[in-house]
């Protein structure tokens, strides 16, 4: 069944949001094949759990997660950004720790050239996923981190809120 069986013609606003987390979760997999190639070729003792290799596949194995979590969160655009930012983080330090595998590593480069490339493509592709977010599918955040603050309930605000009710001995004790 392909998404146009799937969606149907009431979900067709869905269908750039859905391609795009497809193809973003597929490309997140392909970086993850190459980063375990670039592992293979390395000689990595057990010991060097923070190697950065490994850590480019940590790296990689969140981003994959977030990306599959949003499958879910399309309609809930404070979720989609909370996964979106860990995403950008997750890749921008799979970026530092693939520079850091550069100076480590003394075979061909090509890995490495490869996998840049490849994180260049996730990241144009990942610019054009986050557009199809739509803000207006959302509900306030008691975080108040991606909302409009004029959006919140005004029962949400707490006028009566003071920090030194949560520091030791406000309350005449201690």
């Amino acid at each position: 069944m392909d998404d146009d069986d799937f969606f149907g013609a009431e979900g067709e606003e869905w269908k750039p949001f859905h391609r795009l987390q497809r193809q973003l979760a597929k490309k997140a997999r392909e970086l993850l094949h190459l980063i375990m190639s670039l592992e293979a070729s390395f000689e990595i003792g057990e010991k060097e759990r923070t190697h950065p290799v490994h850590l480019m596949m940590e790296n990689i194995s969140v981003t994959s997660a977030k990306l599959s979590g949003a499958k879910v969160l399309y309609d809930v655009y404070h979720a989609l950004m909370e996964n979106a930012v860990l995403v950008k983080v997750n890749m921008t330090e799979l970026k530092v720790q693939l520079f850091a595998a550069g100076e480590f590593y003394k075979g061909d480069k090509e890995y490495l050239d490869i996998i840049k490339e490849e994180v260049e493509s996730f990241r144009l592709l990942f610019i054009q996923w986050i557009k199809t977010f739509d803000k207006s599918k959302d509900y306030p955040d008691d975080w108040h981190l991606f909302n409009d603050p004029a959006d919140f309930p005004p029962d949400d605000e707490d006028g009566d809120f003071d920090p030194r009710d949560f520091l030791p001995g406000a309350d005449g004790g201690d």
